[in-house]
């Protein structure tokens, strides 16, 4: 049998100061799970975002707003795929840092202990999506799971999508449990 993919479970937080949490949660049925699976799947794709309603709403307000943003005396250009702020073809494995459990929660502690001190306003509810992923997440084998972690702002420019500026922040994290054969997928961002 061909080796596919079962969606099982969405979730998504926004704050009031547009702030996201959205977690998937998928499984590889007939083969053993790969990093890779997530480009051969298609995972970073944004319907994975939101609702399809909420995804087609927001697909024509997109349209209008870069429609408003040209000048007129532009060329008109094809609308490029984007994955929260990046574009999406040019994400590659390469721009995933790999940890483990223990090394994941300490990269995300020194995210807010670093925005703590600089200010940056974003600390508190980054941390309250965070505390709620993991307590969304308490049946999923979260120790064991090899994580890669995507910050946007280390990203190369060229990567990143024109309206990118409307992102303050924008973390991917992947979760992969070998046993289970699952991906956990998580944003955190604020646009």
């Amino acid at each position: 049998m061909k080796k596919s993919i079962e969606h099982i479970k969405h979730i998504r937080n926004n704050s009031k100061d547009c702030s996201f949490y959205i977690c998937n949660i998928f499984r590889i049925e007939n083969g053993k799970i790969e990093f890779n699976d997530i480009f051969k799947f298609d995972l970073l794709n944004e319907k994975y975002f939101n609702t399809e309603k909420k995804l087609k709403e927001m697909g024509e307000s997109w349209k209008s707003f870069i429609q408003n943003e040209r000048k007129e005396t532009e060329p008109k250009s094809e609308i490029i795929e984007s994955y929260g702020p990046i574009i999406k073809s040019k994400i590659n494995s390469n721009d995933f840092e790999k940890l483990n459990y223990e090394e994941y929660e300490l990269k995300m502690k020194s995210i807010f202990q670093s925005w703590r001190k600089s200010g940056d306003g974003f600390e508190d509810e980054l941390e309250k999506f965070h505390v709620k992923s993991i307590n969304d997440l308490q049946n999923f084998n979260l120790e064991k799971r090899d994580y890669y972690f995507l910050n946007y702002m280390l990203i190369h420019d060229n990567k990143k999508h024109e309206l990118n500026f409307i992102y303050s922040y924008f973390f991917k994290v992947i979760g992969i449990d070998y046993e289970s054969n699952t991906f956990i997928k998580l944003n955190y961002g604020n646009e």
